[in-house]
């Protein structure tokens, strides 16, 4: 019996429109008390058992791409 894979979808794209805090930077690496809210993400999805994060953005993908790095999340690969 093939084991179940569990993925999830995270839309982490700026709506500059209504909430404009910096033009340089992604909201989601921004911190939230100690850590960027993006972190907070990934560590209850990979809590939560979920086996496949896609993280889906069309701005600052180098930026997010960096921290994806530099965390050194276990086994994430970075696809374009």
């Amino acid at each position: 019996m093939e084991k179940e894979i569990h993925q999830a979808v995270v839309l982490i794209d700026n709506d500059d429109e209504h909430f404009t805090l910096s033009t340089n930077k992604p909201k989601v690496l921004m911190n939230l008390v100690d850590r960027p809210m993006l972190r907070y993400t990934i560590d209850m999805l990979t809590l939560s058992n979920i086996d496949e994060i896609y993280l889906f953005c069309s701005q600052f993908f180098e930026e997010i791409k960096k921290f994806i790095e530099l965390t050194k999340f276990m086994n994430f690969q970075i696809k374009n």
